[in-house]
């Protein structure tokens, strides 16, 4: 199985593309998997699916959208993988299985292949981090309420993005020796 987000939400298994049904259930699938292996409150799955004002079923929403995916991902061979842990959800996956994770392990050993002066090595691993992304670049969403509100926009994960932010000069170095 691969849980694929680094461009359009896509779940393969066995090299085949499955249905994750409609636009809620692959946004509350991508927020557990931009934060994989931690709790996803449900607040936070809430505030994915609507941006402003949701329904006073949106809690009833969440959990037929978690039912929906943990039938998908039985199906794919995964039945426990969306486990319910206070105060939400939590995606159970393996960095092998989830390209956010594959590419936050390539850009980490491309910086430690720098850090030892290996900058070859480290712009062929970041080529292999680069060619995990499909599509075009993510289009951006307005600022929600939540962050006026003094809630950091993305959650836990708005600090991983932060951390590649860092990585971005030798990243486009890689880029350069791509053309």
């Amino acid at each position: 199985m691969g849980l694929r987000l680094l461009g359009p939400v896509d779940l393969v298994v066995d090299g085949r593309s499955v249905d994750l049904g409609g636009p809620r259930q692959r946004a509350v699938l991508a927020v557990l998997g931009l934060n994989a292996n931690r709790v996803v409150p449900v607040e936070q799955l809430i505030d994915a699916v609507w941006d402003t004002a949701p329904p006073s079923t949106a809690r009833g929403q969440i959990q037929t959208c978690i039912s929906a995916l943990r039938r998908i991902l039985g199906d794919a061979g995964h039945p426990g993988a969306i486990a319910t842990r206070q105060p939400g959800y939590m995606l159970v996956i393996g960095s092998e299985e989830l390209d956010v994770l594959r590419f936050s392990a390539l850009v980490a050993e491309a910086r430690s292949h720098a850090d030892e002066g290996g900058e070859e090595r480290a712009a062929a691993v970041l080529r292999e981090a680069l060619a995990l992304w499909r599509g075009g670049r993510a289009r951006r969403r307005p600022q929600r309420d939540g962050a006026a509100r003094g809630h950091r926009p993305g959650g836990p994960a708005a600090g991983r993005r932060r951390g590649t932010r860092a990585a971005r000069p030798r990243v486009g170095q890689a880029r350069g020796d791509l053309s």
